[in-house]
């Protein structure tokens, strides 16, 4: 599977990260990225923590998470009508 890309990107491999606490959507997102061309998994994460120390090394393109305020202790930052 190739993802489509924009114009600017094409033939570029993007590095994806992914932080979710649950290690069951790590493992598959990860098995779905492996059968792409376009992207590489560069590293999964279970909490913010984690995530933030390896993003200063492995400088991803994209950041998979979901957006559960309470787990990330986001509470606050995003709008009440998330």
């Amino acid at each position: 599977m190739t993802a489509s890309l924009p114009h600017g990107l094409q033939g570029v491999r993007l590095r994806v990260a992914i932080l979710d606490p649950d290690p069951a959507v790590r493992n598959s997102l990860r098995w779905l990225l492996r059968g792409t061309d376009d992207l590489e998994c560069i590293g999964d994460f279970p909490n913010v923590a984690s995530t933030l120390a390896a993003l200063r090394t492995t400088l991803p393109h994209v950041l998979i998470t979901e957006l559960t305020p309470d787990a990330y202790g986001l509470a606050g930052w995003l709008p009440q009508a998330m």
